[in-house]
């Protein structure tokens, strides 16, 4: 047999980074509370999605 030198540089069993308690992971970018809660926000305003309040407005 022949020996083979291994590539690979990183641990694959390495543990998943820990996120502080009450942030918001977005596809890599750690959120604060307040920066998660506008990108929702910001999101149903894009998509034209209506917010609570307007859905408690539009039933009464």
């Amino acid at each position: 047999m022949t020996s083979q030198t291994a590539f690979a540089k990183i641990d694959l069993l390495q543990p998943a980074p820990t996120q502080p308690l009450g942030y918001y992971d977005y596809f890599g970018k750690l959120l604060s509370p307040q920066e998660a809660s506008q990108l929702v926000v910001n999101k149903r305003e894009f998509d034209g999605a209506k917010t609570g309040q307007e859905v408690v407005q539009a039933s009464l």
